[in-house]
């Protein structure tokens, strides 16, 4: 638990970084690199603004995730279940544990998602916990959105893969197009550690929408001038979402979850939660 702590504290202030290069968004541009070799000019999208809805568990249910909108916010598939759990905590005591069995051959899902709040432009952010490592045949989904037009498809999907020498990391899914991209710098999901996910998403039915994501506060992914949903709506969510992994069983912790606008340049100071 100590250990766990002090990462925390390390990624956290990755997460802080975010904010801090986000808000120089006056600058004409940041450089991309990827291991020293500069890759393209990076233009920051609008800093982060106002809460707009978060979760820290600390409540011992699951209320927060459904505060404000009406219906569920769990859609769990075959084995897949959602609860409070004290095992590990990124902040305070609780923490979500999602847990799936028998993800061998059959899809198996754990999802929570959060569908009230629906801002054209918002940051999506949350810390998630891997307790060992883990080896999905081919896709394994644990950051999603979704959007609502026939029916509820995903759009954008942070996957799970893993590298030659079985090391886990994220790829990105297109799931409107079908395309995958790599992440543009080098960086492992390391087990047994908190790792924050920060993602920026513009919401458009056309080819004018956005996605970037951070891990840890370091550039994944930067993805522009793409559609990003499917109707003037947008779906968020985290869960352990597979149909072929090693072990079978695997588990993922999530913590501090939040949903943010982003600062308009007539906004006053101060961050508030919208209830």
């Amino acid at each position: 638990m100590v250990k766990r702590a002090l990462d925390a504290g390390r990624s956290k202030r990755g997460y802080l970084l975010i904010l801090i290069v986000v808000i120089l968004v006056g600058v004409p541009f940041l450089l991309v690199t990827n291991g020293g070799r500069r890759i393209k000019r990076f233009h920051p999208p609008p800093p982060p603004g106002d809460i707009l809805w978060m979760a820290d568990q600390e409540t011992g249910n699951l209320d927060q995730w459904t505060d404000g909108q009406f219906g569920d916010a769990v859609f769990n598939t075959g084995t897949g279940e959602i609860a409070i759990s004290h095992d590990v905590a990124h902040s305070g005591s609780a923490s979500l544990k999602m847990t799936i069995t028998d993800a061998s051959g059959t899809t198996q899902a754990a999802r929570i998602l959060r569908w009230h709040d629906n801002p054209v432009e918002g940051y999506y952010s949350v810390w998630l916990d891997f307790p060992r490592n883990y080896q999905p045949a081919a896709w394994w989904n644990v950051f999603q959105f979704k959007s609502l037009s026939a029916e509820s498809d995903p759009t954008w999907v942070l996957n799970i893969g893993n590298r030659t020498d079985g090391s886990m990391f994220f790829y990105l899914w297109d799931a409107i197009t079908r395309t995958s991209y790599a992440p543009l710098n080098h960086l492992n999901v390391k087990p047994n550690r908190w790792t924050q996910v920060t993602a920026y998403l513009r919401r458009a039915t056309d080819n004018s929408g956005r996605i970037t994501i951070w891990q840890d506060g370091v550039l994944l992914f930067n993805v522009e001038h793409v559609q990003t949903a499917l109707a003037d709506n947008v779906h968020w969510g985290i869960g352990n979402y597979t149909d072929d992994i090693s072990p079978s069983d695997p588990v993922i912790y999530a913590d501090d979850a939040e949903i943010r606008d982003v600062k308009r340049p007539d906004d006053r100071p101060g961050s508030r939660i919208q209830r």
